[in-house]
């Protein structure tokens, strides 16, 4: 729920992850964060600046990344999976305190859906089931189009009423998404974890 209109003009994408060596034995291969990267596309093409933050190439905690999170963002998509459920819900409730609105998506969403746990509902403003890449460009748009904070706080009740009766949403056409755009920078950061056999 909001308390006052809400403009949506700067988000912050933030994918909440752990040391693959952590959860896994078997070597991971760490990939870009590809709703996150969707999203973001989304939102430029609205004219919504974005700053992504990639908690599984930095491992920062909870802590460190609500405090690169600008207080200017009026909107933080957190993506997290079901083994860092603690740690997302630590920085949804960090971020709530500096006045900045929560949504959660990805994995760890589906996996609360069927069992909430126990303080979700305080510190996710909004909870977008299934596929978000489309859900929360739509979302963005339909909070802007509106000029009063009882219409807004309807629109994101509608989000959150099919996150409580687990009605997923799925992109159904793949091709009106935006295109990918993920710079050599970026890349490095995300390298293949296999020896490859030379020619």
């Amino acid at each position: 729920m909001v308390e006052s209109l809400v403009k949506i003009s700067k988000v912050a994408l933030i994918r909440v992850d752990k040391k693959p060596t952590t959860v896994f034995r078997h070597p991971r291969h760490i990939h870009p964060p590809s709703e996150l990267k969707y999203i973001e596309g989304g939102a430029h093409l609205m004219g919504v600046e974005s700053i992504l933050l990639d908690g599984w190439v930095n491992l920062w905690t909870p802590g460190a990344l609500a405090q690169k999170v600008p207080s200017s963002c009026d909107i933080a998509v957190i993506k997290g999976m079901s083994y860092c459920l603690e740690e997302s819900m630590a920085l949804a409730r960090l971020l709530k305190n500096k006045g900045i609105i929560t949504l959660a998506v990805g994995q760890f969403v589906s996996h609360a859906a069927q069992q909430t746990p126990l303080g979700w509902r305080d510190v996710f403003d909004i909870s977008v089931l299934g596929e978000p890449e489309v859900q929360v460009i739509e979302l963005f748009n339909q909070l802007n189009s509106q000029l009063e904070t009882e219409r807004q706080n309807e629109i994101i009740d509608n989000y959150n009423k099919n996150f409580v009766l687990q009605n997923e949403i799925y992109i159904e056409n793949p091709m009106k998404l935006p295109a990918l755009k993920i710079t050599r920078e970026e890349l490095r950061n995300y390298p293949f974890p296999f020896p490859m056999r030379g020619k």
